[in-house]
């Protein structure tokens, strides 16, 4: 079984770098349009030869594509967002683990790492070297106790999305 996947992925993979190639190939031949980033990286180049100053583009956010895409389907539907939706995470299910993060001050990226790795650990212990690890960047401003607590929390989080997943695959 482990073999069949594995082939079936190497073959994906092997025919996305022949469509690739394909692509690269005879569209640069041809004289279609060129995709925007090819055109960005030669202004960007070209002001570079200039002795111009660059121009940072500004892009959204995947939390503020996925609000606008959110708000254009409730305009839609005759509906308008609040005043305060701004503040209402996309991507953050509210748990105690979750919910202690955020009253931190955790962004809600880390947040979905964490959860991310919680729901790959294969044991307690892997949750607590995730936790640790993560406490020592910058992105995570727990310190001394607060790491217990967390790693607590994460432990809980780690044997509800197994008792989950039990629960599915039963």
């Amino acid at each position: 079984m482990p073999d069949a996947v594995f082939m079936s992925v190497y073959m994906c993979a092997l025919l996305m770098q022949s469509i690739l190639l394909y692509g690269f190939v005879f569209g640069r031949r041809s004289d279609e349009k060129r995709s925007s980033v090819f055109k960005e990286l030669e202004r960007l180049q070209n002001s570079l030869k200039r002795g111009k100053p660059l121009e940072r583009t500004q892009v959204p956010s995947r939390t503020e594509m996925i609000r606008a895409i959110f708000a254009d389907k409730m305009h839609v539907v005759g509906l308008e967002l609040g005043e305060y939706s701004h503040d209402v995470s996309v991507t953050v299910p509210y748990t105690k683990f979750t919910t202690f993060l955020k009253d931190v001050g955790v962004s809600d990226d880390m947040i979905d790492a964490l959860l991310t790795g919680i729901g790959e650990a294969e044991n307690e212990d892997d949750v607590c070297l995730l936790v640790e690890a993560a406490a020592e960047t910058p992105e995570l401003p727990i310190k001394g106790e607060q790491i217990k607590i967390v790693e607590k929390l994460a432990i809980d989080e780690w044997r509800r999305v197994r008792h989950m997943e039990r629960e599915v695959n039963d």
